[in-house]
């Protein structure tokens, strides 16, 4: 049995995975469960795969969409997702949209 390139030998699974594929199943949980979900299909690597130094303990969703797609998280260490998520906190802040809007005395968005 064989759908999207992967071969299958168990009739159940096989079943729930063209279930799956045909939209049937829709995806339900949140950011935990796709967390979880990665850390099933995607082996941990033994270091960061940004720094290559440290042990990873974090996920990191590399376009923000949270997709069902390994390729689009990574095993990074801490620090390394940090900064990460500060280099996307700040180029929201400082985006073009972000200055046009109005801000009060103390430069908060109004």
């Amino acid at each position: 049995m064989n759908c999207c390139g992967k071969e299958f030998t168990n009739k159940k699974a096989f079943s729930n995975h063209k279930r799956w594929c045909s939209g049937m199943i829709k995806y339900k949980g949140g950011y935990a469960s796709i967390h979880l979900w990665v850390r099933k299909r995607k082996p941990k690597p033994k270091f960061c795969e940004h720094c290559q130094l440290k042990p990873p303990r974090d996920i990191e969703n590399i376009s923000g969409e949270y997709l069902r797609d390994i390729k689009d998280y990574l095993y990074l260490c801490r620090s390394c997702h940090k900064k990460m998520d500060i280099t996307i906190e700040i180029k929201i802040k400082y985006s073009v949209k972000a200055k046009e809007q109005k801000r009060d005395k103390r430069g908060c968005f109004l």
